[in-house]
Order: C-alpha cells, then sequence, then structure tokens
C-alpha cells in the first residue's frame, strides 16, 4: 500500500491536534447518529464503534487489493467499512477509484472519487484503489474508517 495517512479519530479521542477543521468531522464520525445512519443503510443494529484516519493518494500512490479484515487482538467486530471522498474535481482518468468485486466475479466495480460520495459497505470484502498516474498534480482526500458492533 503506497498512500499517506493520518489517525484522525485516534487524534480526536486524545485531544493531540486540537480544534483543526478535520475535527468536527472527527466528531460527526464518532457519534450516535453517524452510527444510526450506517447501521440503517446496512442493516446493521448495534454499531458501537468507529475508527477511522484521513488519507492523501498522490501521483504514484495506489492500495492493493484488500479485504478489511479484522486487525488480531481489536476489540468488537469490524462490520462496515466507509470512504468520505473530499477532493473537488478529480478527473476521470486520475486513477484513485475504489475498485470492488464479489468473490468469483470476473469484473470489477470501480467508483470514481466524487467529493462529498460516501463509499459504504459490509466488510471482509475485496476492494483496491488504482493507481495515480504522474501526471495527476492534485491529492485524492478522504476519510476513510470502520465501523463496530460489540459482538
Amino acid at each position: 500500500m503506497y498512500f499517506k495517512r493520518y489517525p484522525l479519530i485516534e487524534k480526536f479521542r486524545t485531544g493531540e491536534d486540537g480544534d483543526i477543521p478535520m475535527m468536527r468531522l472527527a466528531r460527526l464520525l464518532v457519534s450516535g447518529a453517524f452510527l444510526g445512519l450506517i447501521g440503517n443503510m446496512t442493516g446493521i443494529d448495534g454499531l458501537t464503534d468507529v475508527t477511522g484516519m484521513a488519507s492523501r493518494l498522490d501521483a504514484g500512490h495506489f492500495i492493493l487489493s484488500h479485504t478489511d479484515r479484522q486487525p488480531e487482538g481489536s476489540v468488537g467486530r469490524r462490520e462496515v467499512a466507509f470512504v468520505l471522498y473530499l477532493t473537488q474535481g478529480w478527473r476521470d482518468d486520475g486513477g484513485a477509484h475504489t475498485c470492488r468485486w464479489s468473490e468469483g466475479a470476473s469484473a470489477a466495480v470501480c467508483i470514481p472519487p466524487r467529493i462529498n460520495t460516501m463509499l459504504i459497505f459490509r466488510v471482509p470484502r475485496a476492494h483496491a484503489v488504482l493507481y495515480v498516474p504522474p501526471f495527476v498534480t492534485a491529492s485524492r482526500l478522504a476519510l476513510a474508517g470502520w465501523a463496530y458492533s460489540r459482538t
């Protein structure tokens, strides 16, 4: 995986970076209202926690295929992944599309990073982020994370 990340939710919880504008988004992501929305959209009851990060993909960056499977020793059960795209005017040929596929599928579904678009999907599920070509001068910015249940 080649991209830059900032542990937004962790920094919010510790208060380490004060009141930078991104902390307002972090406050929303850890709220019961957000967990309720995600639960309603996915049909999963009992979501109790969120972890997440701010991510930045620049020219040459990509994220290899992975499933967002739960890390060993983590508390709760990782149920849902989400990505909120924050870059305005991203070019269709700029890469950084999130591609996902089902087991046995012959083709992936690739979603371009449109500003204020949020991808939400149950995990584990295979997905990747396409390579950002060298001619791209913008950064693909996003908030990405996971919602957990207690069990």
